[in-house]
């Protein structure tokens, strides 16, 4: 009679053991399937060479008994355990051995606690592993086998990844994307490739994962100017790791200064092609700073009027200056990699010039004794400015110099069939505007 007590088998690999409860710790045949034969005892005993639990099988009389599991052999290269045996009997035969599927790879003998390892790279696949006591043809005697602490490693089939991105130095992206190449695994397990970032070449700091082979950093570890970062990965399928991949140095780009002390152009400005200056901004990787000037007519103005490694640009260049009109230019300094922050805007005006509706001479007509006046009308400046009138007479279309801001001039200057003429400059205190002259006067 044949009697089987429980079965509890499991497929499932656990890291890389692929052995259930090989150390027999739970205190029972967890994992393991147990047939006991006619007479026969498969049982847990105490007194472990290791741990406190180990297997001890008795066949009992012209009969067997056996515990197994079935077991994933794929990649797994060695089968080990502890074991005692013994059989004793004058006729007939008995055996202690051990049999992967339908195959004998071990019989044992050793009185005493002995290691055991045996070569099974050539299996694969779900097989069964069997610890198996008979006797046949016994009328009288034993045969029983003690086994402790079995483990089937498996062996790392998780390929690492390969083809990882080098980011390289000066990296301005704060969420850079990497790519790689994942392993692919032996058994057809999905492979997840794991990511980790740090600041020292063995990161252990998740990133994140992904099925894919992409992956952009910065998520999870920000990403800060002028700091070295390391990254690395490894694969998983779901049982498993791969080892490490070489970590990926990555520095990113320490931007430059902002520029300082730059030229406040104020307003009235004249000159439409201001010079400004300004201290540039430094590098702590010693990379050379360019300046950018932007000039507009909002306070965050966009449009680049010029750049230099010097300290000194002409405005007007790209972005024309119209008078009347405000501007507005900032600077920020680039290391051929980045930018640094804007400068505050300096805001400035160029000056609007000032104007006269009208000149007239009177009186109109005029006689030999007539003197001659100049009128004008409203003068107008845009920005309220105080405005002075320079009168100019001109004989014949010669500038009499003797008469210079006279309003009136008598008529002792004038000979008849002359003709004359008057013009007004108007300034405002930062530059003329432009001049009004009447039509001829003949005397």
């Amino acid at each position: 009679m044949i009697l089987l007590i429980f079965t509890l088998m499991s497929t499932a690999l656990a890291d890389e053991e692929r052995i259930t409860n090989g150390g027999f710790e739970t205190g029972d045949f967890t994992g393991w399937a147990v047939v006991a034969g006619s007479g026969g005892t498969v049982t847990i005993e105490t007194s472990a060479p290791e741990g406190t639990y180990y297997a001890y099988i008795d066949s009992g009389l012209d009969s067997s008994s056996y515990f197994f599991q079935f077991i994933n052999f794929t990649n797994v290269e060695t089968l080990t355990f502890k074991y005692k045996s013994d059989a004793d009997f004058y006729e007939g035969s008995a055996a202690t051995d051990v049999y992967i599927g339908a195959t004998k790879v071990a019989s044992l003998y050793s009185t005493t606690w002995a290691d055991k390892s045996i070569n099974v790279s050539t299996y694969s696949g779900v097989q069964t592993l069997k610890f198996f006591v008979e006797m046949v043809g016994v009328p009288e005697g034993y045969a029983y086998m003690d086994i402790d602490i079995i483990s089937a490693i498996r062996s790392n089939s998780v390929p690492e990844p390969t083809n990882q991105t080098n980011l390289g130095n000066n990296l301005v992206d704060y969420t850079p994307t990497i790519t790689w190449t994942k392993g692919t695994e032996a058994e057809g397990d999905t492979v997840t490739t794991y990511v980790y970032v740090g600041t020292n070449s063995t990161p252990t700091e998740i990133e994140g994962c992904t099925t894919n082979e992409t992956y952009d950093l910065g998520t999870n570890v920000t990403l800060t100017d002028g700091n070295t970062y390391y990254y690395r990965l490894r694969s998983y399928d779901g049982y498993e790791w791969s080892s490490y991949t070489t970590a990926d140095e990555f520095r990113m780009n320490a931007v430059p200064t902002v520029p300082t002390s730059f030229t406040n152009l104020d307003t009235h400005l004249i000159d439409h092609t201001p010079t400004i200056t300004w201290t540039k901004g430094t590098d702590s990787e010693l990379d050379t700073v360019t300046t950018y000037v932007y000039v507009g007519t909002t306070s965050t103005p966009t449009t680049i009027e010029g750049s230099t490694t010097s300290e000194t640009l002409n405005l007007g260049s790209t972005v024309t200056l119209t008078d009347g009109n405000t501007y507005y230019y900032r600077l920020r300094s680039y290391d051929g990699y980045g930018y640094s922050d804007y400068t505050i805007a300096d805001e400035f005006r160029m000056n609007s010039l000032p104007s006269i509706s009208n000149v007239i001479l009177s009186p109109t007509p005029t006689t030999d004794t007539d003197d001659l006046t100049a009128h004008n009308d409203t003068t107008i400046d845009p920005e309220s400015d105080s405005i002075t009138l320079y009168y100019r007479w001109y004989k014949n279309s010669t500038l009499q110099p003797v008469l210079n801001d006279m309003v009136t001039v008598n008529q002792s200057n004038f000979t008849s069939g002359e003709t004359w003429k008057v013009g007004i400059i108007l300034n405002d205190g930062y530059e003329n505007g432009i001049d009004r002259i009447v039509r001829d006067v003949c005397r």
